[in-house]
């Protein structure tokens, strides 16, 4: 069904270019027979990753059952001997071109480039069960986080009762009742092996 959807939109062409080099103004506008409106191909790029995300991140990016819930509780412990753990999240910066003048100070990350600073969680497996891409790279980890839904799930689920259950985080995430994160500064053997 979605490569119908793909093999019927009417400007596949200038999708395949744009994802394969990131830019469609400076290859498409130099086409002289082929050239298509910025606004068209922004539209076309919107409409053809909606269909992916309707149609192949959910068969790819799931978020777990209760059982693959336990068994992610169950590899961790077996793993590392951390009771309750059902996944691991950190932020990855997906390097971009600069956004322009306005917006470039947004998007410039502390590593010295333009970048989405991308939340992933994944299980014992390293399965990817959630993905937040939509922060400019100069935001923080923890900053992504607090702002993601499963952040506002599992505190709803903390508040409602539930306990022993964690995301193991590294050290650019708050702690909380529900997300593991390192010792920052350990006092004894016990502390450091868990740093």
């Amino acid at each position: 069904m979605m490569e119908e959807k793909l093999q019927n939109y009417p400007n596949p062409p200038r999708f395949k270019t744009w994802h394969r080099t990131g830019s469609y103004q400076q290859n498409l506008g130099n086409e002289a027979l082929t050239s298509t409106a910025k606004s068209t191909v922004s539209r076309t790029i919107a409409e053809c990753l909606q269909i992916f995300e309707d149609h192949i991140c959910g068969q790819w990016i799931k978020t777990p059952t209760l059982t693959e819930e336990r068994n992610t509780m169950e590899a961790f412990y077996e793993r590392t001997m951390f009771p309750g753990i059902v996944g691991c999240v950190d932020g990855t910066h997906i390097r971009i071109k600069s956004p322009g003048d306005e917006l470039k100070a947004l998007y410039y990350n502390r590593k010295g480039y333009y970048s989405i600073n991308a939340m992933v969680i994944c299980d014992h497996k390293m399965r990817i069960t959630f993905v937040d891409a939509r922060h400019p790279g100069s935001n923080h980890d923890a900053f992504v986080w607090e702002r993601s839904g499963p952040d506002k799930c599992m505190q709803r689920e903390f508040d409602n009762g539930k306990r022993n259950f964690w995301i193991l985080g590294d050290g650019g995430y708050k702690l909380k009742p529900f997300l593991m994160t390192p010792y920052r500064s350990p006092r004894d053997a016990a502390e450091k092996k868990n740093q």
